[in-house]
């Protein structure tokens, strides 16, 4: 076995030699032969002859040993690649031309392929990821899905489950500064249970992770960090641990760092603390109502993912009975895999995107199938003498598809380049609020993809060619002169590809035109307010700082930056409109009895004198917030039109007086008297319905997180030194950070759909253009193909306006059968895409009605410009050439 695949390694790699060897051999045997016939008494001549007919052939006998070596399909093979190379450097346009179009397809969709594997495919880097769940809060009645939780029915749910292997709960903070280094900075952070690191099944790169008394206050002053936060702020020191850092003004104990590939949550914002629950939320995990966090476990084996909701249902059911004052009537509980979880909000997105690049993929392939139809033709006389000199017609197959094998893998060399330098783009100018965006590169995954990619589509472009060049009429090809044309079966296929060149691109165009469209409308929507020339900027206040102290740095501050050149109104806020940032709550209208079924929640907004006046929402009726209001004073509210609508359908909202359930350092709220209405606002989407809001004055409800804001006649950005400077005039001790424009919060809520119909666009586009250059060029080929026919009909007195009615009547028909089975996917096609669309629906008329007509009209441009050269044909010209 060894030996005879030495000699079939060296008859392949060491060809020359053998080949001569085998030379050597035939003509010793051939001389020995003829030796024998001379010692018999012929002549020299006849022994020779009679040797060729004993022996017989050389070329057969050595066809025979190269089979018996076993190397003849290899061989065979180096042969098709060589000569394949030789054709394409002969035909330098048609290869440019090929490559490129292929490499635009190719490219396009290994980048989009990387961002899905990314983050749709790729198993989350943490220990047998398919067992890690989250678990939710529902309540079917009220719609409400994915809810969290309070930290004290997550220990419910973990005491009285024995299903899960371990849980923990978890929340993201931006409320931590780290001081004491040279530059202060605004730190992302989580607050998590013990055991959190557990449930993941991740190791700290130094160090280690939480303990389980590391829960109880006194003992909870320590924190875990990223590497990235231990590299660029302690100097990748290792001995880190045991060490102290100021993280909000409080000293925590350094006990571990986590690995730079350690990330969760996973947001857009890399996270860099975490801490444990009773060192950053003090009291607040006591507090069953306060629902702020969320849950995820790791199933035990054998355990499904049906067993462990039916059983953590079953709890929540039996909690909402036993604690009927922070549950309302439906309240249950489910488990869902993790990593669908975190990647649903783009999953349709990325999935049309994927389908999209596919489609220009395809649309390629036709383009290029259809250049190669065309070539075969000027090259139908070289197929018929290789078949006439015995090449069947599998021998021809072979060599066209290895022609298109180099030709694919030139151009998926070139569209890996392509996708490489797409993908940085890609992770440039994402929305950052893809999950792990940041993770997407070229990796073994992504390589595979393209080099299975490059191989399918030399198939799908090469194979009909191939097949149709091989069934080419071998007497008719050898008696013509010139070039052989299609021929009915090639003129088939030729328009059948157009046709699908045509449907996929306007499978595409309505696609993109619902997503432009789309993008439109939210641009346009009102979100209540005005966002332009607004500057909006939060402060760290030092952890001495308690409400009262926190109320009069704010009722000090304001008035300064008044008093700033350039600004014309200035308040505060907590939630910033489109910052992350909410509450939600239950009310109490007094008079009313409270009606578990069916609670009256709305959004609550601390705000400052002026904010409405600041944002320019519209007051409806009453008043606004005045210095008297709140604190000490009188306990007022302002609700806008929706709480109006909801809850008082009827009746004059004004003086009403209701009291919301929250509590300040332990102090519940007071009940509030209604003084005004204003307009609807949009807090977090500009998607969402008008919600519920209610707004108090800030001494009422004091808040350290607040958000000022300034609305200024100037560029915003040039008040950021003089706020700066009159905030730490006030307190030195203090942080101004995340500086920016209420523009700047709305355009990232416009990110991912600008992203997609940016892309969306781009590709549709293409698709357009590599159809209506097949289009053209087909068109185009057909005309020379009917030169002599069309001087025949001219010479016989045909006008111009025949001629270019048969040529484009001919076009537009295919034109024509393709915009009708595009239409029929688009429509298909635009019903998946439903969750991606607002103020527009699924089957838009006018959009679909405008892209049709912009595809025939592209259509008509693309067959007009060939059909009206062929009325210029010269019969005279034509007939002679001929």
């Amino acid at each position: 076995m060894l030996s005879d695949l030495l000699i079939r390694l060296r008859g392949l790699f060491r060809r020359n030699a053998v080949e001569n060897e085998l030379d050597n051999e035939l003509r010793f045997h051939f001389d020995q032969q003829v030796t024998k016939f001379v010692q018999s008494g012929l002549p020299l001549a006849e022994a020779r002859r009679r040797a060729r007919l004993l022996i017989g052939g050389s070329d057969q006998i050595k066809e025979e040993c190269r089979d018996a070596r076993g190397t003849h399909f290899l061989e065979t093979l180096a042969n098709d690649i060589r000569y394949g190379l030789r054709m394409l450097r002969k035909s330098p346009g048609f290869t440019v031309v090929a490559v490129l179009i292929l490499a635009l397809g190719i490219g396009a969709s290994t980048a989009i392929f990387s961002v899905v594997e990314a983050v749709l495919l790729r198993p989350l880097p943490f220990k047998d990821p398919s067992r890690l769940v989250d678990v939710w809060m529902k309540n079917t009645k009220h719609d409400v899905r994915q809810g969290i939780t309070s930290y004290p029915e997550f220990l419910d749910w973990k005491k009285q489950n024995n299903l899960f292997a371990s849980m923990a709960v978890y929340r993201e903070t931006h409320g931590a500064t780290l001081s004491g280094v040279s530059n202060p900075v605004r730190l992302h952070g989580a607050v998590v249970s013990p055991g959190f690191f557990e449930v993941l099944g991740v190791n700290p790169l130094l160090g280690r992770t939480f303990l389980p008394d590391e829960d109880l206050g006194g003992k909870a002053d320590v924190v875990v960090l990223s590497q990235e936060l231990w590299r660029t702020h302690f100097q990748s020191d290792p001995n880190i641990t045991g060490k102290s850092a100021v993280i909000g003004g409080k000293p925590y104990t350094i006990v571990g760092v986590m690995p730079g590939s350690f990330q969760f949550p996973i947001l857009a914002e890399p996270i860099e603390i975490w801490v444990p629950l009773a060192a950053y939320d003090g009291s607040m995990p006591t507090h069953r109502g306060n629902q702020i966090y969320s849950v995820i476990a790791r199933l035990r084996p054998g355990i499904s993912i049906a067993q462990a909701s039916s059983q953590i249902d079953s709890i929540e059911t039996r909690l909402a009975l036993q604690y009927p004052n922070t549950h309302t009537p439906g309240d249950g509980a489910y488990v869902s895999p993790l990593l669908p979880d975190l990647v649903n909000g783009t999953q349709d997105a990325l999935l049309v995107l994927f389908g999209a690049v596919t489609v220009v993929l395809l649309i390629a392939c036709a383009n290029v199938a259809n250049l190669i139809l065309a070539r075969a033709v000027g090259r139908s006389r070289e197929f018929a003498i290789r078949r006439a000199l015995g090449a069947g017609r599998a021998r021809l197959v072979q060599q066209l598809l290895t022609e298109s094998v180099l030709l694919a893998a030139l151009a998926g060399a070139f569209g890996l380049l392509l996708g490489y330098w797409t993908i940085q783009a890609l992770v440039s100018l994402g929305p950052r609020d893809i999950p792990r965006i940041v993770a997407v590169h070229v990796d073994s995954y992504v390589f595979a993809f393209t080099l299975t990619l490059t191989l399918l589509t030399s198939v799908l472009f090469g194979f009909a060619p191939a097949l149709r060049a091989a069934r080419s009429d071998l007497a008719n090809s050898l008696k013509d002169r010139l070039p052989a044309g299609m021929g009915k079966g090639g003129t088939r296929l030729r328009e059948s590809l157009i046709i699908c060149e045509v449907a996929l691109s306007l499978i595409m165009l309505p696609a993109a035109g619902l997503l432009l469209r789309t993008l439109w409308h939210l641009t346009n929507v009102n979100a209540g307010f005005d966002p332009n020339q607004v500057l909006t900027f939060s402060v760290e206040l030092p952890s001495a700082y308690n409400d009262p102290r926190t109320t009069a740095f704010y009722s000090e501050l304001l008035p300064r930056l008044r008093a700033l050149p350039g600004v014309e109104q200035v308040s505060a806020v907590f939630p910033l409109p489109f910052s992350g940032n909410g509450i939600t709550t239950d009310f109490v209208i007094q008079g009313r009895p409270s009606d578990p079924a069916s609670p009256t929640a709305a959004d609550l907004c601390v705000a400052g004198r002026d904010y409405f006046r600041t944002m320019h929402i519209s007051l409806l009726r009453g008043r606004e917030f005045e210095e008297r209001d709140g604190g000490a004073g009188k306990s007022v509210a302002i609700v806008n039109q929706a709480f109006t609508k909801l809850y008082f359908p009827n009746e004059d909202p004004l003086g009403k007086r209701i009291q919301a359930n929250v509590a300040t350092s332990g102090t519940p709220s007071r009940m509030s008297e209604i003084i005004g209405v204003v307009a609807n606002i949009k807090l977090a989407s500009l998607r969402e319905e008008p919600k519920p809001v209610v707004f108090v004055p800030i001494p009422q409800l004091p808040i350290g997180a607040l958000s000022v804001i300034i609305r200024s006649g100037q560029t915003p950005g040039v008040l950021m030194p003089g706020v700066r400077e009159q905030v730490h005039s006030i307190e030195p001790d203090s942080l101004v950070f995340r500086g920016k424009t209420l523009d700047q919060y709305l355009n990232v809520t416009l990110g991912q759909p600008r992203f997609m119909a940016l892309l969306l666009s781009v590709f549709a586009t293409l698709a357009i253009v590599l159809a209506t250059v097949g289009l053209y060029g087909s068109v185009a080929y057909a005309v020379s193909q009917r030169t002599h026919e069309i001087g025949i009909r001219m010479a016989l007195g045909a006008m111009p306006g025949t001629v270019l009615k048969l040529i484009l009547g001919r076009s537009l028909k295919l034109a024509l059968t393709g915009a009708a089975l595009g239409l029929s996917g688009a429509f298909v096609l635009t019903r998946l895409m439903k969750s991606l669309l607002f103020g527009v629906s699924s089957s838009d008329p006018l959009t679909f009605i405008g892209t049709a007509i912009l595809m025939a009209s592209v259509a008509v441009v693309a067959c007009y410009i060939p059909a009206r050269s062929a009325t210029r044909v010269d019969p005279i010209v034509a007939l002679r050439n001929e």
